[in-house]
Protein backbone atom coordinates (compact mmCIF):
# COMPACT_ATOMS: atom_id res chain seq x y z
CA UNK A 1 0.00 0.00 0.00
CA UNK A 2 1.35 3.62 -0.52
CA UNK A 3 0.72 6.23 1.54
CA UNK A 4 -0.03 10.05 -0.02
CA UNK A 5 -0.92 13.22 1.90
CA UNK A 6 -2.95 15.79 -0.32
CA UNK A 7 -4.22 19.03 0.15
CA UNK A 8 -7.85 19.76 -0.83
CA UNK A 9 -7.80 23.22 -2.72
CA UNK A 10 -11.33 24.25 -0.90
CA UNK A 11 -14.76 22.37 -0.47
CA UNK A 12 -17.08 21.97 -3.41
CA UNK A 13 -18.91 19.49 -5.24
CA UNK A 14 -16.94 20.09 -8.25
CA UNK A 15 -14.78 17.72 -6.42
CA UNK A 16 -16.99 14.61 -5.80
CA UNK A 17 -14.78 12.59 -7.66
CA UNK A 18 -12.17 12.68 -4.70
CA UNK A 19 -14.88 12.51 -2.24
CA UNK A 20 -16.98 9.65 -3.49
CA UNK A 21 -13.29 7.96 -3.87
CA UNK A 22 -12.82 8.06 -0.62
CA UNK A 23 -16.04 7.34 0.60
CA UNK A 24 -16.31 3.99 -1.17
CA UNK A 25 -12.43 3.65 -0.38
CA UNK A 26 -11.15 3.25 -4.25
CA UNK A 27 -8.21 4.86 -4.05
CA UNK A 28 -7.29 2.51 -1.29
CA UNK A 29 -8.49 -0.81 -3.99
CA UNK A 30 -6.16 1.05 -6.15
CA UNK A 31 -3.38 0.39 -3.86
CA UNK A 32 -3.17 4.32 -2.06
CA UNK A 33 -4.23 5.30 1.47
CA UNK A 34 -4.74 9.39 0.38
CA UNK A 35 -5.41 11.49 3.21
CA UNK A 36 -6.91 14.44 2.28
CA UNK A 37 -6.74 17.73 4.26
CA UNK A 38 -8.48 20.66 3.82
CA UNK A 39 -5.85 23.60 2.44
CA UNK A 40 -6.07 26.70 4.41
CA UNK A 41 -5.91 29.12 1.55
CA UNK A 42 -5.76 28.77 -2.51
CA UNK A 43 -1.56 29.74 -2.11
CA UNK A 44 -1.03 27.16 0.17
CA UNK A 45 -2.16 24.35 -1.83
CA UNK A 46 0.62 25.04 -4.08
CA UNK A 47 2.60 26.28 -1.56
CA UNK A 48 2.69 23.07 0.11
CA UNK A 49 3.09 20.97 -2.56
CA UNK A 50 6.07 22.66 -3.06
CA UNK A 51 7.70 22.76 0.76
CA UNK A 52 6.65 19.37 0.99
CA UNK A 53 3.90 20.12 3.46
CA UNK A 54 1.98 17.78 1.27
CA UNK A 55 3.16 15.28 -1.28
CA UNK A 56 0.26 16.72 -3.94
CA UNK A 57 -2.47 18.71 -4.13
CA UNK A 58 -5.76 19.20 -6.23
CA UNK A 59 -7.10 21.65 -7.48
CA UNK A 60 -7.37 24.26 -10.37
CA UNK A 61 -4.33 23.82 -12.72
CA UNK A 62 -4.58 27.43 -12.78
CA UNK A 63 -2.07 27.71 -9.57
CA UNK A 64 0.24 25.63 -11.64
CA UNK A 65 0.07 28.20 -14.63
CA UNK A 66 0.71 31.37 -12.63
CA UNK A 67 3.53 29.62 -10.19
CA UNK A 68 5.37 28.59 -13.97
CA UNK A 69 4.49 32.87 -14.32
CA UNK A 70 6.26 33.82 -11.23
CA UNK A 71 8.89 31.18 -11.77
CA UNK A 72 10.13 29.70 -15.10
CA UNK A 73 12.36 26.84 -13.73
CA UNK A 74 9.08 25.98 -11.36
CA UNK A 75 9.15 21.87 -11.56
CA UNK A 76 5.12 22.08 -10.73
CA UNK A 77 2.97 19.73 -12.85
CA UNK A 78 -0.37 18.72 -13.63
CA UNK A 79 -1.62 14.97 -13.63
CA UNK A 80 -4.52 13.50 -13.36
CA UNK A 81 -8.00 15.27 -14.79
CA UNK A 82 -10.62 15.42 -12.57
CA UNK A 83 -13.35 18.25 -13.78
CA UNK A 84 -12.86 18.93 -17.78
CA UNK A 85 -15.35 21.97 -17.65
CA UNK A 86 -16.32 24.60 -16.13
CA UNK A 87 -18.36 24.03 -13.25
CA UNK A 88 -20.17 27.36 -12.76
CA UNK A 89 -23.37 28.81 -13.47
CA UNK A 90 -24.65 32.15 -14.21
CA UNK A 91 -28.19 32.65 -12.46
CA UNK A 92 -30.93 35.19 -12.50
CA UNK A 93 -33.89 36.20 -10.70
CA UNK A 94 -35.83 35.89 -13.84
CA UNK A 95 -36.30 32.87 -16.39
CA UNK A 96 -34.51 33.76 -20.11
CA UNK A 97 -34.32 30.84 -22.30
CA UNK A 98 -32.30 32.80 -24.71
CA UNK A 99 -29.85 34.19 -21.96
CA UNK A 100 -25.92 34.41 -23.23
CA UNK A 101 -23.40 36.43 -21.21
CA UNK A 102 -23.89 39.41 -23.24
CA UNK A 103 -26.82 39.79 -21.27
CA UNK A 104 -24.90 40.86 -18.60
CA UNK A 105 -23.50 44.15 -19.79
CA UNK A 106 -24.71 47.16 -17.41
CA UNK A 107 -26.07 44.70 -14.88
CA UNK A 108 -25.43 43.68 -11.62
CA UNK A 109 -23.02 40.62 -11.35
CA UNK A 110 -22.37 38.87 -7.69
CA UNK A 111 -19.37 36.08 -7.91
CA UNK A 112 -20.19 34.13 -5.10
CA UNK A 113 -16.70 32.80 -4.42
CA UNK A 114 -13.20 33.30 -3.31
CA UNK A 115 -11.90 31.44 -6.84
CA UNK A 116 -10.86 33.81 -9.65
CA UNK A 117 -11.45 31.14 -12.36
CA UNK A 118 -14.86 31.35 -13.20
CA UNK A 119 -14.69 35.63 -13.14
CA UNK A 120 -11.65 35.21 -15.66
CA UNK A 121 -13.33 32.83 -17.77
CA UNK A 122 -16.62 34.32 -18.06
CA UNK A 123 -14.61 37.55 -19.17
CA UNK A 124 -12.91 35.68 -22.00
CA UNK A 125 -16.44 34.98 -23.12
CA UNK A 126 -17.29 38.49 -23.35
CA UNK A 127 -14.00 39.53 -25.24
CA UNK A 128 -14.73 36.53 -27.67
CA UNK A 129 -18.29 37.80 -28.33
CA UNK A 130 -16.42 41.29 -28.83
CA UNK A 131 -18.06 43.35 -25.54
CA UNK A 132 -15.92 44.66 -22.80
CA UNK A 133 -16.96 42.64 -19.20
CA UNK A 134 -15.77 46.25 -17.48
CA UNK A 135 -19.27 47.46 -18.63
CA UNK A 136 -20.53 44.72 -15.83
CA UNK A 137 -21.12 46.05 -12.45
CA UNK A 138 -19.41 43.59 -10.31
CA UNK A 139 -18.67 42.41 -6.86
CA UNK A 140 -16.28 40.17 -6.02
CA UNK A 141 -16.65 37.94 -4.10
CA UNK A 142 -19.89 37.46 -2.55
CA UNK A 143 -20.42 35.36 0.36
CA UNK A 144 -23.12 32.56 -1.81
CA UNK A 145 -26.27 32.97 0.41
CA UNK A 146 -25.48 36.39 0.67
CA UNK A 147 -25.54 36.32 -2.95
CA UNK A 148 -28.79 34.31 -3.34
CA UNK A 149 -30.78 36.81 -0.64
CA UNK A 150 -29.98 39.41 -2.59
CA UNK A 151 -30.80 38.26 -5.90
CA UNK A 152 -33.12 41.02 -7.69
CA UNK A 153 -32.75 43.66 -4.54
CA UNK A 154 -28.68 43.91 -4.86
CA UNK A 155 -28.06 41.63 -7.86
CA UNK A 156 -29.08 41.17 -11.16
CA UNK A 157 -27.41 37.57 -11.77
CA UNK A 158 -25.23 35.27 -9.33
CA UNK A 159 -22.03 33.45 -10.73
CA UNK A 160 -21.64 30.11 -8.05
CA UNK A 161 -20.18 26.88 -8.16
CA UNK A 162 -23.35 24.38 -7.53
CA UNK A 163 -25.32 23.14 -5.11
CA UNK A 164 -26.03 27.33 -5.48
CA UNK A 165 -27.75 26.71 -8.56
CA UNK A 166 -30.01 24.24 -7.62
CA UNK A 167 -30.76 25.82 -4.33
CA UNK A 168 -31.97 29.16 -6.06
CA UNK A 169 -34.42 26.81 -7.78
CA UNK A 170 -35.76 24.72 -5.24
CA UNK A 171 -36.18 27.60 -3.28
CA UNK A 172 -38.12 29.49 -5.23
CA UNK A 173 -35.14 32.21 -5.42
CA UNK A 174 -33.79 32.63 -8.86
CA UNK A 175 -33.01 30.39 -12.29
CA UNK A 176 -29.52 28.29 -13.68
CA UNK A 177 -29.77 30.31 -16.82
CA UNK A 178 -26.27 29.68 -18.35
CA UNK A 179 -23.66 27.11 -17.38
CA UNK A 180 -20.14 27.34 -18.22
CA UNK A 181 -19.73 23.66 -18.95
CA UNK A 182 -21.06 24.64 -22.51
CA UNK A 183 -17.93 26.15 -23.53
CA UNK A 184 -16.45 23.18 -23.61
CA UNK A 185 -13.14 20.61 -22.82
CA UNK A 186 -11.46 23.02 -20.14
CA UNK A 187 -8.83 22.08 -17.66
CA UNK A 188 -10.62 22.72 -14.45
CA UNK A 189 -9.15 20.41 -11.57
CA UNK A 190 -6.67 17.88 -11.33
CA UNK A 191 -3.95 16.86 -9.46
CA UNK A 192 -0.74 19.02 -8.82
CA UNK A 193 2.64 18.28 -7.36
CA UNK A 194 6.65 18.17 -8.11
CA UNK A 195 7.28 16.60 -11.26
CA UNK A 196 10.12 14.71 -8.92
CA UNK A 197 7.08 12.64 -6.99
CA UNK A 198 6.36 11.27 -9.96
CA UNK A 199 9.26 9.60 -10.99
CA UNK A 200 10.37 9.56 -7.25
CA UNK A 201 7.09 7.57 -6.32
CA UNK A 202 6.23 6.49 -9.01
CA UNK A 203 4.04 3.75 -8.20
CA UNK A 204 1.88 5.89 -5.96
CA UNK A 205 1.56 8.09 -8.67
CA UNK A 206 0.08 5.39 -11.17
CA UNK A 207 -2.26 4.34 -7.92
CA UNK A 208 -3.52 7.77 -7.79
CA UNK A 209 -4.48 7.52 -11.22
CA UNK A 210 -5.97 4.22 -11.21
CA UNK A 211 -8.19 5.44 -8.43
CA UNK A 212 -9.25 8.75 -9.67
CA UNK A 213 -10.33 6.51 -13.16
CA UNK A 214 -12.24 4.11 -10.69
CA UNK A 215 -13.69 7.51 -8.89
CA UNK A 216 -14.80 8.84 -12.20
CA UNK A 217 -16.18 5.90 -13.62
CA UNK A 218 -18.36 5.85 -10.27
CA UNK A 219 -19.13 9.55 -10.09
CA UNK A 220 -20.92 9.47 -13.85
CA UNK A 221 -22.93 6.40 -13.27
CA UNK A 222 -24.33 7.03 -9.70
CA UNK A 223 -27.74 7.29 -8.69
CA UNK A 224 -27.40 11.20 -7.15
CA UNK A 225 -29.23 10.21 -4.30
CA UNK A 226 -27.12 7.29 -3.44
CA UNK A 227 -24.02 9.86 -4.18
CA UNK A 228 -25.48 12.96 -1.94
CA UNK A 229 -25.37 9.88 0.88
CA UNK A 230 -21.81 8.98 0.51
CA UNK A 231 -20.91 12.53 0.19
CA UNK A 232 -23.04 14.30 3.19
CA UNK A 233 -20.45 13.94 5.31
CA UNK A 234 -18.16 16.73 3.29
CA UNK A 235 -21.39 19.00 3.19
CA UNK A 236 -23.02 18.60 6.82
CA UNK A 237 -24.87 22.37 6.21
CA UNK A 238 -26.74 20.82 3.14
CA UNK A 239 -29.28 18.46 2.89
CA UNK A 240 -29.31 15.15 0.54
CA UNK A 241 -32.39 16.26 -1.68
CA UNK A 242 -30.31 19.15 -2.61
CA UNK A 243 -27.10 17.49 -3.31
CA UNK A 244 -28.73 14.78 -5.67
CA UNK A 245 -29.92 17.28 -7.78
CA UNK A 246 -27.31 19.23 -8.03
CA UNK A 247 -24.84 16.18 -8.57
CA UNK A 248 -27.50 15.42 -10.99
CA UNK A 249 -27.02 18.63 -12.77
CA UNK A 250 -23.04 17.93 -13.08
CA UNK A 251 -23.87 14.56 -14.25
CA UNK A 252 -25.98 15.85 -17.56
CA UNK A 253 -23.61 18.85 -17.83
CA UNK A 254 -20.34 15.45 -18.37
CA UNK A 255 -18.64 18.20 -16.26
CA UNK A 256 -16.28 14.79 -14.91
CA UNK A 257 -14.24 12.53 -17.67
CA UNK A 258 -13.61 9.25 -17.75
CA UNK A 259 -10.43 9.65 -19.18
CA UNK A 260 -7.63 11.56 -16.44
CA UNK A 261 -5.44 12.80 -19.33
CA UNK A 262 -5.39 16.39 -19.39
CA UNK A 263 -6.03 17.45 -23.46
CA UNK A 264 -3.75 20.05 -24.74
CA UNK A 265 -7.26 21.91 -26.07
CA UNK A 266 -8.91 22.36 -22.41
CA UNK A 267 -5.69 23.43 -20.80
CA UNK A 268 -4.51 25.85 -23.73
CA UNK A 269 -8.65 26.92 -23.47
CA UNK A 270 -7.82 27.60 -19.62
CA UNK A 271 -4.28 29.32 -19.91
CA UNK A 272 -5.61 31.74 -22.87
CA UNK A 273 -8.89 33.02 -20.00
CA UNK A 274 -5.88 33.58 -17.33
CA UNK A 275 -3.53 35.77 -20.06
CA UNK A 276 -6.49 37.51 -21.31
CA UNK A 277 -7.78 37.96 -17.50
CA UNK A 278 -4.14 39.91 -16.65
CA UNK A 279 -3.82 36.80 -14.05
CA UNK A 280 -1.08 35.59 -16.00
CA UNK A 281 1.30 36.85 -18.62
CA UNK A 282 3.50 34.53 -19.63
CA UNK A 283 2.27 31.59 -22.29
CA UNK A 284 4.28 28.76 -20.89
CA UNK A 285 4.39 25.46 -23.00
CA UNK A 286 1.74 22.47 -22.51
CA UNK A 287 4.38 19.89 -22.09
CA UNK A 288 6.22 22.22 -19.15
CA UNK A 289 3.29 22.23 -17.26
CA UNK A 290 1.82 18.44 -17.85
CA UNK A 291 2.32 15.11 -17.68
CA UNK A 292 -0.12 13.05 -18.43
CA UNK A 293 0.77 8.86 -16.80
Amino acid sequence: MEYVTAYENLRGLVYSPFYIGLAEGLFKEAGVELTAKLSPAGEETVAGAIAGRVEVSWGGPMRVMREHDKDPSSQLVCFGLAVQKDPFLIIGAKANTEFTPANLLTKRLAVATTAPTPWLLLQEDLRRLGFDPSAIELTDPVDPQEALEGLNSRFDYVLAFEPWGSKAELEKRGFVLYAGARRGPLAFTSFYGPRNFLTNRRTAALALMDGLKKSLSRINSINPAEAATKIKPWFENFDEALLATAIGRYQRLNLWPLDTDITADGFVRLKSSLISGGFIETDTAYENMVANL
